[in-house]
């Protein structure tokens, strides 16, 4: 149980009775905002579509009603996103990053099968850059992601005090978010990535993380960050 520390996460609160725990509290640092987007290919000309975040499935859960092909996804939390709109993943990655998907996926997309990756605007070139020296790959952004504002001044105060024990951070726009809220202000952080892609965002910006997910799924990195927390 997590209610003897107070573990502030950075997103929007998970639909899972572990998050219900009265020491976690929630304070989302992005939003998500639909895009306008066009397929000039037919859907149905596609083999695979490739997904490697919930956002961009709920987006385009629609269009997904009239596809009969194969779906890829990144590691478990996009699969179960497909598994709530009825569909189920031909291949699920570990969840670490998309250079590990693409490389996976090379060996298993046939070379003259067509792919559409469906992602959110600040999504990498990876998967298209890995895949179309053998695949045809296109691409198509569906959402973008947007910095708020903390709007809970009692989080606000208590990471400005350091009456905080661990913030989650689930990727690398929540991490640059974050210390856009309180830039100026000198904070002892002390962040939990899901990944090493979010990791690799705090590294950057001069902060070592306390902890890095070692399975990316909110359940597993809320329960790995109360180990954590149990051991030091």
């Amino acid at each position: 149980m997590a209610a003897k520390y107070k573990i502030v996460c950075a997103f929007e609160k998970p639909e899972s009775k572990l998050f219900e725990d009265e020491g976690v509290s929630f304070a989302p640092t992005i939003k998500i905002e639909k895009l306008p987007f066009y397929l000039e290919t037919p859907l149905s000309q596609y083999n695979w579509l490739l997904f490697t975040s919930k956002n961009a499935i709920r987006i385009f859960s629609e269009q997904l009603k009239s596809y009969s092909g194969k779906i890829a996804a990144l590691g478990e939390a996009t699969a179960k996103e497909l598994e709530k709109c009825g569909f189920k993943a031909d291949y699920v990655g570990d969840g670490s990053s998309s250079i590990v998907m693409g490389n996976e996926l090379n060996s298993i997309i046939k070379p003259d099968e067509r792919t559409l990756a469906v992602l959110g605007s600040l999504a990498s070139y990876n998967l298209q850059i890995i895949l179309s020296p053998e695949h045809k790959v296109d691409r198509v952004d569906v959402y973008q992601t947007l910095p708020c504002a903390i709007q809970d001044t009692s989080i606000r105060q208590q990471i400005s005090s350091n009456d905080y024990d661990l913030i989650l951070v689930a990727s690398p726009s929540a991490v640059k978010s974050l210390m856009r809220n309180f830039e100026g202000q000198s904070i002892n952080w002390k962040l939990a990535c899901i990944g090493q892609t979010t990791a690799a965002a705090c590294q950057t910006m001069g902060i070592e993380p306390k902890l890095i997910a070692k399975v990316q799924t909110l359940d597993s990195f809320l329960q790995e960050s109360i180990e954590y927390l149990n051991k030091n």
